[in-house]
């Protein structure tokens, strides 16, 4: 038997793009659906397009920036 393999895939159309960050705060359900899917073992992959005036076309593969999706409170109101 094979094992099926799994993939998220993002294509940033901005040719200038070095890498690929989830906008958390504006969709917190994709972000919790994107991180359930990567811990159950999906692979994500990101690539940058190649703009001209002739059309658009898969690039590059960029980095994926996978943050902290609960990052700590900032310490900047607790002072003593």
């Amino acid at each position: 038997m094979t094992a099926a393999v799994q993939a998220t895939r993002s294509l940033i159309q901005i040719g200038s793009a070095r890498r690929f960050k989830l906008a958390r705060d504006i969709d917190p359900a994709y972000g919790a659906a994107f991180d359930a899917a990567r811990a159950m073992g999906v692979e994500a992959i990101a690539y940058r397009c190649g703009i001209s005036c002739e059309g658009i076309e898969v690039a590059e593969p960029v980095s994926i920036e996978e943050s902290d999706p609960y990052p700590p409170a900032s310490s900047a109101h607790s002072r003593a």
